[in-house]
């Protein structure tokens, strides 16, 4: 992401990413040196935090997240923090049934 970019517009881009599952396209938005703390633990730097979201993700392969709260505790030209309330939801996978005929009197 472009280094002239507000932390909003960082977040922005991580809320809309985050659903993709590729921590790759992540990279260019954390810093190599943030933390994050998981319901498991705090993770610090690229190779910490990568493997805790992919253990998530696997997890939890079938979730979107989305960000509320998102609350700045500093930020300026130098750098910028802020907390959040990950939220998830779940889709299920569709399962395909053979479903009886309706004329099906065998029960």
């Amino acid at each position: 992401m472009d280094g002239a970019a507000t932390p909003e517009a960082v977040m922005a881009a991580y809320a809309d990413l985050i659903n993709l599952h590729d921590f790759a396209l992540l990279i260019p938005l954390i810093h190599s040196d943030a933390s994050f703390w998981f319901s498991s633990g705090t993770y610090q730097g690229h190779h910490a935090v990568r493997a805790a979201f992919e253990r998530t993700w696997q997890r939890l392969a079938n979730e979107t997240y989305w960000l509320e709260d998102l609350t700045w505790i500093a930020s300026s030209p130098e750098a910028a923090s802020c907390t959040y309330l990950p939220l998830a939801r779940h889709h299920r996978r569709p399962t395909h049934r053979r479903q009886r005929p309706r004329n099906d009197r065998s029960r």
